[in-house]
């Protein structure tokens, strides 16, 4: 017997071990498949997962019935798909992904369309999707999931052999997740609506409302490059070689707060956005175009919103009826007519001095400063916290767990911790293994919610 013989039968088991293994945990992954990549489930109750989308939109989009698409970023959350099914006679189905680039969403609708079902869509479309370039995407949080995109179906090894698929199965297999896709990736319910919110979102002052919009605010040619070939890569393409689908456009109804200061704001890309989308789309017969900025009586009251960008479910609604009567279709001709009435509007607009009572009811949020003093919680917490017991711990980790599951791109202030990166990944996966980064991460947190806190 040769003597490498005892080492050829090591290396054989070792690797028919390993070979095991992973057939086992990809029949786990395929026979529970809890993003449903390959099929809809049928032997138990299908289960979502919110702060998923990018992951799990793929499976509903190839696998459910639908002839109706709801696309766009977090301001489509608060689209319940009963509401459209009711007031636009379709079978919808919401497909939006929070904090979405264009591409991305031309990714899920284009797995919509392959499924040969798609009708209609109802599409947001915001400069901010189309600011990342023809092929970008947010993968600033966690790695975008290219391998949940590909066909054919067996190839996507990953996702059957992902660590994140073992435990969203063991999440099924235990009855867990939510189940109500009617309310799935909705926040209407759990977040508040107030101008007081709003203010403290916007953190501006009063000189803000002094800095108005002119024409030498617009970028120039050169940095418009990469938003008008995602426009066209993205928008333009999908539309071209789908005539036979209609497509509710609309630009969103951001609060009039949103474009100020005027020379600095939303609005020096709003208006380059809005024209060469226009521009591009008027020769397509079967693309409906909605303008919801012109609704001032929406825009301009403040109790609608919980930032200057997020508004409340009643305005999701607005806007399905607006569509449904074909209330502010706006075509390319009229373009700079509302162009120059939305600049108008924002020159115009100045809080500090049309509305004092405001000022006198919520002081910090236009005040000079801009924030409110915050308590000074530092030296009791980090006195406090190293004293956490590992028990404690523990329950602290799965607590932050299930947090992360709820909140994940949560769409509020630019300022939170979900947005400024504070709390890392915004999934299990990426929660803090070690004691001294959940510490910093509670220390945060219990600072942030300290009453009388506001975000500076």
């Amino acid at each position: 017997m040769s003597d490498t013989t005892p080492y050829r039968r090591f290396i054989v088991t070792f690797l028919s071990v390993v070979v095991l293994l992973l057939a086992t945990v990809a029949a786990f992954n395929f026979a529970l498949d809890p993003f449903q990549f390959f099929r809809k489930p049928v032997l138990y109750r299908p289960a979502y997962f919110p702060g998923f989308q990018r992951y799990q939109n793929v499976g509903l989009a190839r696998n459910y019935h639908y002839d109706t698409v709801i696309i766009g970023s977090s301001v489509t959350e608060n689209f319940y798909p009963s509401y459209l099914n009711r007031a636009l006679h379709v079978n919808a189905l919401k497909l939006s992904i929070s904090g979405s680039t264009a591409y991305e969403q031309a990714l899920i609708l284009d797995q919509a369309i392959a499924s040969g079902q798609v009708k209609n869509v109802l599409w947001a479309i915001e400069p901010s999707s189309f600011s990342f370039g023809p092929k970008g995407v947010r993968d600033d949080q966690a790695p975008f999931p290219y391998y949940m995109y590909r066909r054919p179906r067996a190839l996507n090894v990953e996702y059957l052999l992902a660590v994140e698929t073992i435990r969203n199965s063991l999440v099924v297999l235990k009855g867990h997740g939510e189940h109500d896709l009617e309310t799935l990736e909705t926040w209407d319910r759990r977040l508040a609506f107030s101008v007081f919110h709003v203010l403290r979102a916007w953190n501006g002052r009063c000189e803000h409302f002094a800095r108005k919009f002119t024409p030498a605010a617009l970028p120039g040619p050169p940095s418009l490059g990469a938003m008008e070939q995602s426009i066209e890569d993205n928008l333009i393409r999908v539309i071209r070689d789908n005539p036979r689908i209609n497509f509710w456009l609309f630009f969103p109804p951001y609060s009039i707060l949103a474009y100020v200061p005027g020379d600095s704001a939303q609005l020096i890309a709003q208006i380059p956005f809005e024209r060469a989308v226009m521009q591009r789309l008027a020769p397509f017969p079967t693309v409906r175009v909605f303008d919801f900025q012109l609704a001032a009586e929406v825009t301009h009251d403040l109790a609608n919103y919980t930032d200057p960008v997020h508004y409340d479910r009643p305005i999701n609604e607005w806007i399905v009826d607006s569509i449904a009567s074909d209330r502010f279709r706006v075509t390319a001709d009229q373009v700079e007519h509302n162009l120059a009435r939305l600049i108008r509007e924002v020159n115009a607009y100045d809080l500090c001095r049309d509305r004092p009572d405001l000022l006198d009811s919520y002081p910090s949020a236009t005040s000079q400063a801009g924030t409110r003093p915050r308590p000074n919680l530092r030296p009791t917490l980090a006195a406090a916290i190293p004293a956490i017991r590992p028990f404690q711990l523990a329950r602290l980790t799965a607590w932050r767990h299930a947090v992360c599951q709820r909140v994940r791109d949560y769409p509020g202030p630019s300022r939170s911790p979900w947005r400024t990166g504070r709390l890392g990944r915004l999934d299990p996966a990426g929660s803090p293994t070690t004691a001294g980064r959940l510490q910093q991460t509670i220390r945060l947190w219990l600072i942030d919610a300290a009453p009388g806190h506001h975000a500076a």
